[in-house]
């Protein structure tokens, strides 16, 4: 199966592995949002098949970045619990000025973890090029915005620039996102809407 393009023989080989799925990696978060004010209880898995996974690299490297995949569990006060699968959009890669600015704040992610110890495996345009194959679809930070509900903005990018502050390490291009969000989620707030994109008549 290994790099021969035989689509049904990896379907066939995911179809006998009998491992189950893993939580490889757990984060909870609700604390610390509440200490920014949100009410809301959260948690991060990410969870997979090891054996999948590894199967799905060794036939396609951006068909792996799509095993294990990240969940978020969360509720907020008052509301029923939901679920989300926060995988990278496709649509944000097709533009040249965009898809340069994920690598730059990639790049910047990058080399934060490098200072804290972490390596990275697979390259920066590896992984665009696996948020790419997952295709379009909305992320729950897209759905929080449709909703008008406020953002989790800084669990999500806040977190990554008191790292980067905490290493020293310059990180302009996750800055003028972390800006550009943070401004988004305040108007939607003192609005009480959301923004939401329609179809002209």
């Amino acid at each position: 199966v290994s790099g021969s393009g035989d689509r049904a023989g990896v379907e066939a080989y995911v179809d006998s592995t009998s491992k189950p799925f893993s939580i490889f990696w757990d984060f909870e978060q609700g604390s610390t949002m509440r200490l920014a004010g949100i009410p809301i209880e959260s948690k991060f898995y990410l969870v997979g098949n090891a054996v999948i996974a590894r199967g799905l690299f060794e036939h396609s490297g951006a068909a792996g970045l799509g095993a294990p995949v990240r969940v978020c569990v969360s509720q907020r006060d008052g509301e029923e619990t939901r679920i989300d699968m926060d995988l990278p959009s496709a649509f944000f890669s097709q533009f040249p000025e965009t898809r340069h600015l994920a690598a730059k704040m990639m790049e910047e992610a990058q080399a934060i973890a490098q200072k804290l110890g972490v390596t990275f495996r697979v390259s920066i345009e590896k992984r665009i090029a696996g948020a790419e194959s997952v295709g379009a679809h909305k992320t729950s930070m897209l759905q929080d915005v449709e909703a008008g509900r406020s953002l989790e903005t800084e669990a999500l990018i806040g977190s990554v620039l008191e790292m980067a502050r905490l290493t020293e390490t310059p990180a302009p291009a996750i800055e003028a996102v972390y800006a550009c969000v943070k401004l988004l989620n305040k108007v939607m707030l003192l609005e009480g809407a959301g923004v939401r994109v329609a179809k002209a008549a």
